[in-house]
């Protein structure tokens, strides 16, 4: 472990869950680095209560600076211990957490992004949606004509093209190139089952 931090030199050292290498962590103590332990979860179980076990976690927890648990629960396990970390917060579970934050949002503004008509259409005809994100000049190169090829043998899909660079002049030459085809975002409402959506907004 020495020779693992003589070659990283960390300043700030970050651990995750129950991921502690008593020696590694022993260490970095020495070296008077600060640690980390975030979304930590701890359980003091029958094995994990026998007095050597206990010891070795009181002393490796103590290491640690500051511990973010993913629950109440896991602070409290934690205080059975008697630890002599800094301090020790009920921060949530961070593998989950931004998952879910960004799926509520997605949800509450789904109407805005693509009005019920949108949805409908392609609920109701079963389409292929395909989404090309953040798209730049040479990814449009190889899209575009892929793309007009589906349209016209009729293919049964929906692209969605939100490029990187959204200037007024790079859309309109997307738009020209699809023509009636095509329907930009901010323009939605007079959606006419175009086949091909630019975004013209960033975000």
């Amino acid at each position: 472990m020495n020779w693992f931090l003589d070659i990283v030199k960390p300043h700030l050292v970050l651990f995750v869950l129950y991921d502690l290498w008593h020696n590694l962590v022993h260490e970095i103590h020495d070296r008077k680095i600060p640690m980390l332990l975030f979304s930590a979860t701890f359980d003091l179980s029958p094995t994990k209560s026998l007095p050597f076990i206990r010891n070795l976690y009181k002393k490796t927890y103590s290491f640690i600076d500051t511990i973010c648990t993913i629950s109440e629960s896991d602070k409290n396990e934690l205080q059975k211990l008697e630890i002599r970390t800094r301090e020790i917060i009920v921060a949530g579970d961070t593998r989950c957490d931004q998952v879910i934050a960004r799926r509520r949002s997605v949800e509450e503004s789904a109407e805005r992004v693509l009005p019920e008509i949108v949805m409908q259409k392609i609920a109701s005809e079963n389409l292929r949606v395909f989404i090309a994100g953040s798209t730049w000049g040479n990814d449009e190169k190889i899209l575009m004509p892929v793309i007009k090829e589906a349209i016209s043998i009729r293919e049964k899909f929906l692209a969605i093209i939100a490029p990187h660079e959204v200037g007024s002049e790079h859309i309109t030459d997307l738009v020209s190139e699809f023509g009636a085809d095509c329907i930009v975002l901010s323009k939605i409402s007079d959606y006419k089952n175009e086949k091909v959506i630019i975004v013209d907004s960033i975000g």
